[in-house]
C-alpha cells in the first residue's frame, strides 16, 4: 500500500460508513443540547442595557483621593 498507484476512473474505491443514520441522530441530538444550553446560558446572564450604560458612564461614589 505504500507504493503509489496509478488508479483509473471507472476504478474509484467508495468508501462504505458503517451507520450514517446513527451519526446523524447523535450530532442532531447534540446540536440540540449545545442549543438549549447557549439558550439557558443567555436567558441567565442577560443583563439590562440601560443599566450597563449607566454604571459604564456613573460617577465614582468614593471620594477623590488624589486632591
Amino acid at each position: 500500500m505504500n507504493k503509489p498507484r496509478l488508479i483509473k476512473r471507472g476504478e474509484t474505491p467508495v468508501a462504505k460508513s458503517a451507520k450514517p443514520v446513527a451519526k446523524a441522530v447523535t450530532i442532531q441530538k447534540t446540536m440540540n443540547v449545545v442549543k438549549e444550553w447557549l439558550g439557558t446560558r443567555h436567558e441567565n446572564t442577560r443583563q439590562n442595557a440601560r443599566e450597563a450604560f449607566s454604571s459604564l458612564f456613573a460617577q465614582p461614589q468614593e471620594p477623590c483621593t488624589e486632591c
